[in-house]
């Protein structure tokens, strides 16, 4: 009695014990469940871990896995715009570039500080697509990312790889030395750049290119009175006399002043493209005169001083028929 007693405790006991599982045994891997995963697993720690990061996934289109802005254990899973939150493993972080969880993140800092730069270049656009073509563009937080628009829409930040900076020339793509983006770079943005510059090509009667009032780093490209702004490489500046951007320009002057006049009179010569070889009456001041050469324009000071341009007589004498300070037409 007693040996079938031990019998039956020996079995009781082996069936509460821990079983080894075969393979056959584990369950299948599965889908994320979606119930649990709306909810962060940690507490937010951080308001960004970088300039890639996202809070959720409102307004991006395309699916995949992105990285969050509240800590770098957590990484957001997105589907047809509706947010789902994935976990790290143990001290794994998220990288974007390399799309897993890492033991060092290339991408992802907790409590990341963004730059204190709002423009990188005049063709930096601030993570904003609207009205932008279907492609990989310069954003204005830094130099090495770069924005996927479609659509007009931001689908997907990217990341160039480490020594690399985004360049905005085709063909567009990162390199050691960017030609286009420059952090913190200072776009000063004008009434005026000089007497040849026009804020649209509404009234310009000849196609072609024209200085910008704005500022000295872009130009106006006129076509049949529609106005396309165009942009110089970082570093050049556009110079009416050769039509095109130099290094140091002889005609644009960044915020030139204001106060100087705008017309000396109708016949006044703003810019010397089209005009034949001679000496005119200049748009600033009566004191000077232009001098057009193979399509550029020279200023001349009148001497003896204080005389002034006559274009009658193609002079400067004591007093002018022809040109008035600050001529304003009627």
């Amino acid at each position: 009695m007693k040996i079938v007693y031990f019998f039956a405790v020996a079995i009781c006991v082996a069936s509460a014990l821990p079983q080894k599982q075969t393979e056959e045994d584990l369950p299948a891997p599965g889908l994320i469940n979606k119930a649990q995963a709306k909810t962060p697993f940690y507490e937010d720690k951080c308001e960004s871990t970088g300039i890639n990061c996202l809070l959720n996934c409102d307004g991006i289109v395309e699916n995949g896995q992105f990285q969050f802005c509240g800590n770098c254990s957590t990484f957001l899973v997105c589907e047809h715009s509706v947010t789902y939150y994935g976990h790290c493993p143990g001290d794994l972080r998220w990288d974007q570039t390399a799309q897993r969880c890492s033991e060092e993140s290339e991408t992802c800092e907790e409590c990341y500080i963004p730059p204190l730069c709002t423009v990188t270049g005049p063709v930096c656009t601030p993570n904003d697509c609207t009205d932008l073509p279907n492609d990989f563009h310069q954003i204005c937080d830094n130099c090495t990312s770069y924005a996927n628009c479609l659509g007009g829409e931001l689908v997907s930040m990217h990341h160039c790889p480490e020594g690399l900076f985004w360049n905005n020339l085709v063909p567009k793509g990162c390199v050691a030395e960017s030609e286009t983006c420059i952090e913190c770079f200072d776009l000063a943005y004008c009434n005026t750049t000089g007497p040849s510059c026009i804020n649209s090509c509404e009234h310009v009667e000849g196609d072609g290119v024209y200085q910008f009032c704005n500022n000295c780093v872009q130009f106006l490209q006129c076509t049949s009175g529609v106005t396309e702004p165009v942009y110089c490489p970082v570093g050049m500046y556009y110079d009416d006399n050769s039509q095109g951007c130099i290094e140091t320009s002889g005609t644009c002057m960044h915020c030139a002043n204001p106060e100087e006049c705008e017309s000396t009179g109708d016949i006044c010569v703003r810019r010397c493209v089209g005009v034949e070889d001679g000496y005119y009456q200049g748009c600033t001041n009566c004191t000077s005169y232009v001098e057009c050469d193979n399509n550029a324009i020279y200023y001349i000071e009148c001497a003896p001083s204080g005389w002034v341009w006559d274009n009658a007589v193609s002079a400067c004498l004591p007093s002018s028929n022809t040109c008035e300070e600050c001529y304003t037409k009627y």
